[in-house]
């Protein structure tokens, strides 16, 4: 296909826009932080503190250290926070600093200041003022309980999957603030728990869990409803094959050959390839045994089965995908030479010209209620999950979103169980939106979504690269009607590159990115992420992505695309242990749920339950050597630094698991969380759905269908003062096409 050009097409959107940074290491504000550097807004992040690693968030910032006695650091501080527009605040560094009683004066005083605080747990709930780190938050979430084989313990994903889904939020929540305070002029209060953004890769297994009152099981890298679909062992390394339909099933037979035709004869369906899933896979591997990675997944990709290698840090880094796409930039063992490439991708020779008028003249903006994004008009060509999801975010912002859907509808809207005619995970993905049926295979059908797009702000799609425009709904065409319309394409691989405009599954994408290969035991096999990473995480990014441009809009007035690549997202979440590899700190196998920066840090059997306890400071370690001398346990050595901890690391950890072991954990955590230490049990989706915080965070809220309550999802974004949206049920096929379509037609007569 014709490649795009990948130089970022939002890149100015937040010219002049300051933004002042309060974050320690590598974590969700200052990944934040580094994203709306990327937008290009001037970043000044204070006395960072950042390792070899994290100092490659830096590059676009610039780094000032606070001088002078408590009194000066003060005053400096405020007065940085006077001129600023965005405060990034993990309250963490406020803290270290001892400055949190100047900084809260000084962001009461400035009513234009966007104020984002993203912690652990939030600052409201019972856990609001617990501390907690990327394994704690995956313990509390669901997420390690839905991650790893069935006969493993819970597993953490060995990507900071919470710390970057929440750097996506918070970005998304300071645009949409600022998108508003363009008309108010008023600043707002945001406040981001990461564990409110770790509960919304629950999609997947919500509505099972609703239905069954049962916990889903660990499956590993298989699919619940399909086979074969796994990870296979290949001379080389380890690949991924994903079967879906029967056609792609007799394909692999005839091409494996031997007892694998009569395989396809024995097992036709999908529910008997299901129930003899073992058989399969033991054939399936060995084949896969006796070929390398690359001939595998050259053959299969032939015939149209998808397939990937699954990629090592190493790999990723010489990806020519990752090269094509600027996702890395530099290498070596200078940290100052590292840095992240752009996330924004797009082709600023489709932007539409610049015009003169101030606004849209159909609608504008409301500062009052609904929303931030109250008054802008979203046209959603999505199906399955990433799209909707990315559209639903915006409607939870405000937007008003109209999903279009082919005359038999998104084929979610029939996946398992059925709430008023649609599946519960349809009313998930997409509740708070209109629907319209439009077959944009047909002249007719193209004309009425070209109208659609002539009233619209944002036209979202997640077909595969090019689509539209074989359908005659190219860019330059859309932009030539409307040309302030931001056009964002969410995709696997992006619109250019060796891989550019493939189609992808999210476990393929996980395994190409290296999820798998950092997540699960030194002695296991790769391992994904139980839910669906690639989906959920693209969606986040693609909904802050879009409100930056959309605000760039309302400043600059010219159309966009954006080309939003599942795989940039899950390549940058890799982005630590990429650029540790390129620096020579890259750990050389998987390593479980253990640090390579931090000890004690890992998964513990108590008597009763699995916990948690992640000491990543000195200080905590202090705090908990106390809880274990009280009880007499004898440590090794000199533990004061980190340093000397992993040195020990064996020998403290085998101390740890032994002394966790006769205890009972709700005490255990009591002694723990009373004392500072990160500490968690983890918990289940039954202990999620029940959780006080969920439910006083209002994450899992409830709507009436059928005269039943219907639990959904709610949103991380949390905005002071901010009143509840009121939450609908996803709309019925083609529900608004006398109201939609409608209109239309009427106008085009007149």
């Amino acid at each position: 296909m014709t490649a795009l050009a990948s130089t970022p097409s939002a890149a100015g959107a937040l010219e002049g826009i300051r933004v002042v940074e309060l974050a320690l290491g590598w974590s969700a504000c200052a990944l934040c932080g580094t994203l709306l550097a990327e937008l290009g807004a001037a970043v000044t992040t204070i006395d960072p503190d950042r390792d070899a690693t994290a100092a490659a968030l830096d590059a676009a910032k610039k780094r000032v250290t606070l001088t002078g006695d408590a009194r000066a650091r003060a005053s400096e501080i405020v007065a940085l926070i006077h001129e600023a527009d965005v405060v990034l605040d993990d309250r963490m560094r406020t803290e270290a600093l001892g400055l949190s009683e100047a900084v809260d004066r000084a962001i009461a005083a400035n009513p234009r200041l966007v104020h984002c605080v993203v912690t652990p747990f939030g600052r409201t709930g019972p856990l609001r003022d617990a501390p907690g780190s990327e394994l704690i938050v995956q313990a509390m979430s669901g997420v390690m309980a839905t991650t790893g084989f069935p006969d493993d313990p819970p597993t953490c994903v060995g990507v900071p999957v919470g710390e970057h889904t929440a750097s996506f939020y918070a970005g998304c929540g300071i645009v949409a603030a600022l998108y508003r305070r363009l008309e108010s002029g008023r600043g707002e209060s945001i406040d981001i728990a990461i564990h409110d953004c770790l509960l919304t890769y629950l999609a997947t297994f919500l509505p099972a869990y609703c239905q069954s009152r049962r916990n889903p099981e660990r499956i590993g890298n298989l699919h619940p409803m399909v086979a074969p679909w796994n990870s296979y062992a290949a001379q080389d390394g380890w690949v991924i094959v994903c079967v879906g339909s029967d056609k792609q099933w007799l394909a692999l037979t005839n091409l494996i050959g031997g007892d694998a035709i009569a395989l396809a004869d024995a097992y036709p369906t999908r529910e008997s390839r299901l129930r003899h899933r073992d058989e399969i896979d033991a054939t399936v591997t060995a084949w896969t045994r006796s070929r390398t990675v690359v001939e595998i997944v050259d053959a299969l990709n032939v015939l149209d089965i998808p397939a990937g290698p699954i990629q090592t840090i190493a790999d990723l880094v010489a990806d020519p995908q990752v090269a094509a796409r600027g996702l890395f930039e530099g290498s070596g063992g200078d940290a100052t030479s590292l840095r992240l490439g752009p996330l924004f991708q797009g082709a600023p020779a489709t932007r539409a010209a610049k015009t003169a008028d101030p606004l849209p003249p159909h609608r504008r903006p409301t500062s009052d209620g609904g929303g931030p994004l109250a008054g802008v008009r979203v046209i959603e060509c999505a199906a399955y999950t990433a799209g909707p999801l990315c559209a639903r975010i915006l409607a939870d912002l405000g937007a008003d979103v109209i999903k279009v859907e082919p005359p038999d509808g998104d084929p979610v809207r029939s996946l398992g169980g059925k709430i008023d005619s649609m599946s519960h995970i349809f009313h998930i993905l997409n509740h708070g939106k209109a629907s319209v049926t439009v077959d944009a295979k047909t002249a007719e059908g193209r004309t009425t979504l070209l109208a659609l797009c002539a009233d619209a702000d944002v036209l979202l799609e997640n077909l595969a690269p090019g689509v539209l425009a074989r359908w005659g709904l190219d860019v330059a065409t859309l932009h030539a009607q409307n040309p302030r319309l931001v056009y964002g394409s969410i995709n696997g691989y992006g619109w250019n590159g060796p891989m550019g405009g493939k189609r992808a599954f999210d476990t393929v994408i996980q395994a190409r990115a290296s999820v798998l290969s950092q997540t699960g035991r030194p002695d296991g096999p790769p391992t994904k992420m139980g839910a669906s990473l690639a989906d959920v995480a693209c969606a986040a990014f693609g909904a802050f992505a879009l409100v930056a441009a959309l605000y760039d809009v309302r400043r600059n007035q010219r159309g966009q695309f954006l080309d939003m690549a599942m795989f940039d997202v899950l390549a940058r979440m890799s982005a630590r242990a990429c650029l540790d590899h390129l620096g020579g700190r890259a750990p050389e196998r998987r390593i479980g749920n253990a640090s390579s920066a931090h000890a004690p840090h890992n998964l513990y059997r108590a008597k009763d339950a699995f916990i948690t306890i992640a000491v990543t400071d000195d200080a905590q370690w202090q705090r908990f050597a106390r809880i274990l001398g009280e009880d007499g346990v004898s440590l090794p050595g000199e533990l004061s630094t980190a340093r000397d901890r992993l040195s020990h690391s064996a020998l403290l950890e085998g101390a740890v698991g032994a002394w966790v072991a006769r205890q009972d954990v709700n005490r255990l955590l009591d002694r723990c969380q009373r004392t500072g230490v990160p500490a968690a049990r983890v918990l289940d989706i039954g202990d999620v759905v029940a959780h006080p915080q969920v439910r006083e965070r209002d994450m899992m809220p409830a709507i009436e269908i059928e005269d039943r309550p219907v639990l959904l999802l709610g949103s991380p974004i949390r905005f002071a003062g901010a009143r509840p949206r009121r939450l609908t049920p996803a709309p019925a096929l083609g529900a608004h096409n006398d109201s939609i379509l409608g209109a239309h037609r009427a106008l085009a007569h007149n």
